[in-house]
């Protein structure tokens, strides 16, 4: 009788499992749709507020903040700057200054330099003596070191490490040698002569600092060849020749000169000729290749780059729109372009905004080439860069800073 009773208890647990588990299943079911449902509301409200925010243009402005900077006398007679980790620096001959997002003055350097000159990568730069022999290297929060150099600077360009390669030159040959972030100097050396490899006339370091990308100018038999060569000083560059040459072009360029380069990042690289672009890929470290060569016909007025695209400015026939903004990314693809009509003084780039400025005009632009802002500015500009929001810039007048927010 009681295994009777317990095998009756059993199956009516069982049934009672059973019930939950159906009523379970029916509430999943049941709640599927509305979470699918929400889900779908939340990607509408998304792209609905994504495409409101592409589509707005600022056409007037307010000022977040305000600043006189520094400077007197002979250093009012030049002023330079560049867009540096969010913030900007103003450098004169007789010292520079780094002033933050918030307007905050975060380091100041007193020196002396006939004709200074600044290179930036990621939250270091250096500014340097063009023609002299004297430089100073900056993180975002200091200054880390200086140096003086034995022959004159030509060029000096930073990695993101802090590590600085430098151009210097005497009457018979060119040398490429290379300085740590507290200035100290690196036992590295490349020569270069011009009826040989030839003059160095652009370098472009990597952030991480152990790939060199040079252009070449070389002169032989009358006639002028120029040449792309990349250099590894990592331990990959080891398994290479002393000079740690991993890959050199010159088909590409045949003609043509080559006015500047660059890395975007540490897997993409680009060289910028009189006729076009040529973009390469580094990933292989030690075995750089062509992704694309795209020849520009229109004249090229400028040219910016970042590390998530590139932007260049033609001229273009058309008489309502004489000038061409054309983006790309840095696998050669057209991003976007925009026509445009303004007499501009400079081309900015940054992850955020590409800018387009006149002496008294902004255009900003997404890195789409869609125009979020047009703006006149009320006063006289000598230089603007972008921050890290889209329709937000720091302008720089003879002796005072201001950022600005674009409004509707």
């Amino acid at each position: 009788m009681t295994d009777r009773r317990e095998i009756q208890k059993n199956k009516l647990r069982q049934n009672l499992i059973d019930s939950d588990a159906r009523v379970e299943v029916r509430e999943r079911r049941s709640a599927a749709p509305f979470v699918i449902a929400f889900i779908v509301l939340i990607m509408v409200v998304a792209a609905f507020f994504h495409y409101r925010n592409e589509s707005m243009l600022a056409t007037s402005y307010e000022e977040a903040w305000n600043r006189e900077t520094s400077g007197s006398g002979a250093a009012l007679t030049f002023r330079g700057y560049c867009g540096f980790s969010g913030g900007i620096i103003t450098y004169t001959k007789d010292g520079a200054e780094f002033t933050d997002e918030n307007g905050n003055s975060v380091w100041q350097r007193s020196y002396q330099m006939n004709n200074p000159a600044c290179d930036v990568n990621g939250s270091y730069a250096v500014i340097y003596d063009q023609g002299g022999t004297h430089l100073n290297i900056f993180s975002n929060e200091q200054c880390t070191g200086s140096g003086n150099t034995v022959l004159p600077l030509s060029l000096a360009r930073v990695s993101g490490k802090g590590v600085v390669y430098t151009v210097q030159n005497d009457d018979d040959a060119d040398f490429i040698n290379v300085y740590r972030k507290d200035g100290a100097e690196i036992d590295l050396t490349v020569k270069s002569v011009v009826n040989g490899d030839g003059y160095p006339f652009d370098i472009a370091v990597s952030p991480e600092g152990s790939q060199l990308l040079t252009s070449y100018i070389s002169v032989g038999d009358g006639v002028v060849t120029e040449s792309v060569v990349f250099r590894n000083f990592g331990e990959v560059g080891q398994n290479e020749d002393a000079r740690r040459v991993v890959g050199g072009f010159m088909d590409e360029f045949d003609g043509h000169i080559v006015t500047k380069v660059g890395f975007s990042g540490e897997t993409y690289a680009h060289a910028f000729y009189d006729g076009g672009i040529v973009f390469f890929s580094t990933k292989v470290l030690n075995s750089p290749e062509v992704l694309k060569k795209v020849e520009i016909e229109e004249e090229i007025l400028a040219v910016a780059s970042c590390k998530s695209g590139i932007a260049v400015i033609v001229r273009t026939e058309d008489d309502d729109e004489p000038r061409k903004l054309m983006v790309f990314d840095n696998e050669g693809n057209v991003s976007g372009s925009a026509g445009f009509n303004i007499p501009f003084e400079g081309l900015e780039i940054n992850d955020t905004n590409v800018i387009i400025y006149s002496t008294d005009r902004i255009l900003g632009y997404n890195l789409r080439g869609h125009l979020t802002a047009d703006i006149n500015y009320e006063g006289i500009l000598s230089f603007v860069c972008g921050t890290v929001k889209q329709r937000e810039f720091i302008a720089a007048e003879s002796g005072r800073l201001c950022r600005i927010k674009g409004g509707y």
